[in-house]
């Protein structure tokens, strides 16, 4: 079985159309509408979509994007589901996307996560494909303005491996759609809900490319809006700068052996997958 999750808050409903039209015309058998808005005026806009498919989960409060998406994933090992996709509300796909995305999962056991090749509205291709990030590469690109600084956020995207057309183990993606095994997640653990928003991403698929393949399948493609709220709203940027001194409190800001080890080999050839 295939779940999904969806959080939501005061999420616009022609926005939340386009996704739930997109879940219910693909294999995924079952999605989670967790809505973390202030109130549940949307619960009646969800219900207009009369399918067991769709399950509407509201009361928990604003508890942030990675606690929100773990109330459904428990619920996706307590059915035993085998994988579990963290969808963006500003997503679009197509209905081959996740066969797709299955039938490379089921050949390859070692892959634990995998996204297709992302593009924006504007028909650009997003670079979903990042290394492990050093402080520079996060804070640099904001508030430095240097030619270093571009260097750096240059270096971090991985603009060659966005651009081609292999399928590669990468240390970090997108998290905008997170197609994983529930096996892996069972044992690296689900969200660290200490991230309220931003950074959670990152935290859970360093985890998983401890144990597991992060695959970018650039075979198949989908479609995020992305408005960049980060850089437009003070308070999410603070909430954005917390939880990036967060990650590295946690993981290291210049002393992470295991950054240094995996940014190191991220163009080895045994990083293509065939």
């Amino acid at each position: 079985m295939i779940y999904s999750s969806i959080v939501l808050y005061r999420t616009d409903r022609d926005m939340l159309k386009t996704i739930l039209d997109c879940v219910l015309n693909s294999i995924i058998d079952k999605t989670f509408i967790v809505d973390n808005s202030p109130t549940d005026e949307l619960k009646s806009f969800v219900l207009q979509y009369p399918s067991s498919k769709i399950e509407y989960i509201y009361g928990q409060g604003n508890v942030g994007y990675g606690a929100g998406h773990n109330i459904a994933i428990r619920k996706s090992i307590a059915d035993e589901a085998k994988y579990h996709i963290v969808l963006n509300p500003d997503i679009k796909f197509e209905p081959n996307v996740i066969d797709s995305l299955r039938a490379f999962m089921d050949k390859y056991p070692n892959a634990g996560y995998v996204i297709p090749r992302t593009y924006g509205v504007d028909g650009k291709l997003r670079p979903i494909c990042k290394r492990l990030p050093y402080p520079m590469d996060i804070f640099g690109s904001r508030f430095l303005q240097s030619r270093f600084a571009k260097k750096k956020t240059d270096k971090y995207h991985l603009s060659s491996i966005n651009e081609d057309d292999e399928i590669r183990n990468v240390p970090i993606l997108s998290g905008c759609f997170m197609f994983m095994r529930v096996e892996t997640l069972k044992k690296v653990g689900l969200f660290d809900e200490r991230y309220f928003m931003y950074f959670e991403d990152f935290d859970l698929l360093r985890r998983i490319h401890k144990v597991a393949w992060n695959v970018y399948y650039p075979k198949v493609s989908i479609i995020h809006e992305y408005n960049g709220e980060h850089k437009k709203d003070k308070k999410i940027l603070k909430i954005g700068i917390v939880n990036g001194i967060r990650y590295f409190n946690k993981w290291g800001w210049f002393f992470d052996s295991y950054r240094k080890k995996v940014n190191r080999h991220i163009f080895d050839p045994e990083n293509i997958i065939k």
